[in-house]
């Protein structure tokens, strides 16, 4: 047998023989050949929408689910000093890191051959990256601290926010997005290859991204528990990342569960802190009385300064603890909020323990305030949405305060 005959022999037992090392060395890390999974669908990448799309890619499919702004800078640092300059060198793409732009190349056979067996192998076996469980970092604020006339201000104020969903995935999965599906929100999609299992959803707002979160997660969202505070909430994070990256991004719903849903997540954070204030307009009182059980223990087992407000369509007994706010012919009627002011920010919350059934707030966050600002426009249909922002939290808590005490 003759020594062609051989090395042709062992090329076809090896059919990666002749790719050179730097290549296949390139390809050892996750993040690496996601970048090629992506670009083998299109021409070429600007870093900003590789570093998006690669983290969202593998947040998706992580146990978190979920990816920040902070995740995205942190990767496009990655990938402009180390990655892409390794798949440069490698031949395997070219990076111009002036212009911060890279350019699919043609790959051999064999080496093409292999990125389809990984991403079979990926897209069944989940991503390899460690999960993350950071919640998104606070954006700007929503609107420069002033005088608040009205709760609807506040709703025409994220109305006006330009908000962009992109949904990341194989199919469009429209019916997962379609509550922000509103005049100020643009939802696209972007083709992913198969690899990508379900997708992901990446958020911005005036063209700043504040992370992306993986269908599945989304999906899971849509099973939100309605439970008191103090029930069985069960241990999936889903609907609290939800809340995380949506925070500020208008909504549209004809769901009441769905806003009771999100009720209850901030009911839990003010259950959990056990101290602050927080005030809850049912629009009738007549709607509280379902609520009567969850709110005379919030009266009776935590510190919490509790207000309700409603129409005078019912009256509802004295419960300890629970100042009532009747309002005729006002906005109370059409708004439905919920708002919880942590006054305690940066003090040891491990100390709060004024229920034996309830556990501290959550650590590693300096204050939980919240709020949900949810404008009935047509009959059952809403337009609102929810913050986080400790200043915008404070200055709809002081306009209840002055307006209807």
């Amino acid at each position: 047998m003759g020594a062609d005959e051989e090395d042709r022999r062992a090329s076809a037992e090896d059919p990666l023989e002749d790719v050179p090392q730097a290549a296949l060395a390139a390809l050892t890390d996750v993040r690496r050949r996601y970048v090629l999974y992506y670009l083998r669908e299109r021409d070429g990448a600007d870093l900003a929408t590789l570093a998006r799309v690669v983290s969202g890619w593998i947040g998706a499919e992580s146990d978190a689910g979920l990816t920040t702004s902070a995740d995205h800078d942190r990767l496009e640092l990655e990938l402009h000093h180390n990655h892409l300059p390794t798949l440069d060198d490698a031949g395997l793409l070219d990076y111009d890191a002036e212009m911060n732009y890279a350019i699919a190349r043609q790959l051999p056979t064999p080496l093409s051959d292999l990125l389809d067996r990984t991403s079979d192998l990926e897209a069944r076996a989940g991503s390899e990256a460690p999960a993350t469980v950071d919640l998104p970092e606070e954006l700007p604020p929503l609107r420069a601290p002033g005088r608040l006339d009205s709760l609807g201000e506040l709703v025409e104020d994220v109305e006006r926010t330009a908000t962009t969903i992109t949904v990341f995935a194989p199919d469009p999965h429209e019916e997962l997005v379609e509550q922000f599906s509103t005049r100020n929100v643009e939802i696209r999609h972007e083709s992913l290859p198969a690899v990508a299992d379900d997708g992901f959803v990446l958020v911005q707002q005036d063209g700043v991204a504040l992370g992306s979160i993986g269908l599945d997660v989304l999906r899971d969202a849509d099973r939100a528990t309605v439970a008191p505070p103090w029930g069985e909430r069960g241990d999936s994070p889903a609907y609290r990342q939800f809340l995380s990256l949506f925070r500020e991004t208008a909504f549209s719903t004809d769901s009441r569960r769905e806003l009771l849903a999100t009720t209850r997540e901030i009911e839990d954070r003010a259950w959990r802190t056990g101290e602050g204030r927080l005030r809850t307009g049912f629009q009738s009182l007549s709607a509280y009385r379902d609520q009567l059980p969850v709110y005379r223990r919030f009266g009776a087992e935590t510190d919490l300064d509790v207000h309700v407000y409603g129409r005078p369509d019912w009256t509802p007994p004295a419960t300890e603890g629970v100042r009532l706010h009747e309002a005729e012919g006002s906005e109370i009627g059409r708004v439905w909020f919920v708002v919880f002011r942590d006054d305690g920010a940066g003090t040891d919350r491990t100390a709060v323990t004024a229920s034996p059934e309830r556990s501290s707030a959550p650590a590693g966050h300096g204050s939980n305030s919240c709020a949900l600002i949810a404008e009935e426009r047509e009959p059952d249909r809403y337009f609102g949405f929810w913050t986080y922002d400790d200043d915008l939290v404070a200055e709809i808590d002081d306009y209840l305060a002055t307006t209807y005490e």
